[in-house]
């Protein structure tokens, strides 16, 4: 009589887990074999990756799926297929950490706002921010005011530069898987212009009780004007408005405000003969 043995092995893994959507190399560990025969099952959310196969000895296998069951079977034949013996190994998946990120999407140049995250994951650990294409730490395109000592914010910043600037966060497990970055955007609105010019009746100096036209010098009929001081105007929110000159000397102020809440003023002083 021949006895033959049945395979005693284990399975070797090159992690102790992986990362969710990334791959680990598994290998059979045990002594040579004669006519030896690989036959790997993998779990649901699982799948071969880098041109390996289950009659490999050794495979790569990614996990898509954050299952507590991920089992991974390997029975191993000896004498070509006559003896076989099976064991598993259990592989702990670190989920994909996720966030969000959120901030005014309308804000004015010079604003302080703040910028925080709204929703992450319970496994998020560390977090990068970028504006546009920089690191947000070096973007010329804001200060940052102040900021939590952690990476997560939140962060009060100032704007400095106008236009869409794109917002992206990414984060990473205490292990080191990293999460899909996402994005967010805001649009900066320069401030208005509050200047403008008077216009006396008959091109003369301006005396008391005159009636004097005033011009803004940026006309935008989505901004509102406001004329101070009252007793001056009767304020039609109008960048071209009449006053009378009812004080010897005293300040006019216009204040334009556009649809953002973006706002400046200008004052002239005025002093009728």
């Amino acid at each position: 009589v021949t006895v033959l043995y049945r395979p005693i092995f284990s399975i070797e893994a090159s992690s102790p887990w992986v990362c969710q959507y990334d791959s680990i190399l598994l290998a059979y560990k045990g002594p040579a074999l004669v006519q030896p025969e690989y036959l790997w099952t993998l779990p649901w959310g699982t799948k071969l990756v880098n041109q390996t196969v289950q009659s490999d000895s050794m495979i790569h296998v990614e996990f898509d799926s954050v299952r507590m069951d991920n089992y991974i079977k390997l029975r191993v034949s000896n004498y070509n297929g006559f003896c076989f013996s099976d064991t598993t190994i259990r592989i702990r998946v670190i989920p994909q950490p996720t966030m969000m990120a959120y901030t005014k999407p309308d804000v004015c140049l010079g604003d302080t706002v703040d910028l925080a995250l709204y929703t992450r994951s319970d496994n998020a650990y560390e977090y990068e921010w970028w504006v546009d294409k920089d690191v947000m730490a070096n973007s010329h395109a804001l200060n940052i005011v102040s900021s939590n000592s952690h990476s997560s914010g939140p962060y009060t910043i100032s704007w400095v530069d106008t236009g869409r600037h794109i917002i992206k966060v990414s984060s990473r497990t205490i292990e080191g898987c990293k999460s899909e970055p996402t994005f967010d955007s805001v649009l900066v609105h320069n401030i208005p212009d509050a200047s403008f010019r008077i216009s006396s009746p008959n091109g003369m100096s301006i005396c008391l009780e005159d009636s004097v036209e005033f011009t803004a010098t940026e006309i935008d009929w989505r901004n509102s004007y406001y004329w101070t001081p009252e007793h001056d105007f009767n304020n039609v929110n109008t960048p071209v408005i009449w006053g009378k000159m009812l004080e010897p000397k005293g300040l006019i102020t216009l204040k334009v405000t556009d649809p953002f809440g973006c706002y400046a003023t200008k004052s002239m002083e005025i002093n009728p003969d």
